[in-house]
């Protein structure tokens, strides 16, 4: 199976996206960098090391993937964001079912409003 991420680059560094519940089922979080960041939705691998690391144990999983780029110039919002290492994997597992629930409630409302 082929999966598509994007691959995030400015003018000193490059950042592999992928979304939290899926880096989850690949690697331990532990074997991050504290190179890598995240938001609520999404891991931010760090290029060099990360990223590779992620994409080679998906390889070994049998998949395929492919990467759109995005150009953020001199300074990618990424700079910004917490790093991933310092997010503990209970917070994670919460965050994902928090987002779970809201999407289950969003689609519940939306067919009971029809």
């Amino acid at each position: 199976m082929t999966k598509k991420f994007t691959w995030h680059f400015d003018g000193g560094h490059e950042w592999l996206e992928v979304k939290l519940s899926e880096l989850k089922e690949v690697i331990d979080i532990s074997e991050i960098s504290r190179f890598s960041y995240a938001d609520d939705t999404n891991a931010y691998l760090e290029g060099d090391c990360d990223a590779s690391k992620f994409l080679r144990k998906l390889e070994d999983q049998g998949h395929t993937f492919e990467c759109d780029e995005v150009d953020h110039g001199a300074n990618a919002f990424i700079r910004g964001l917490d790093r991933l290492n310092g997010k503990q994997p209970e917070m994670i597992d919460h965050h994902l079912t928090a987002v779970r629930n809201h999407a289950i409630a969003s689609a519940t409302n939306r067919l009971s409003s029809n």
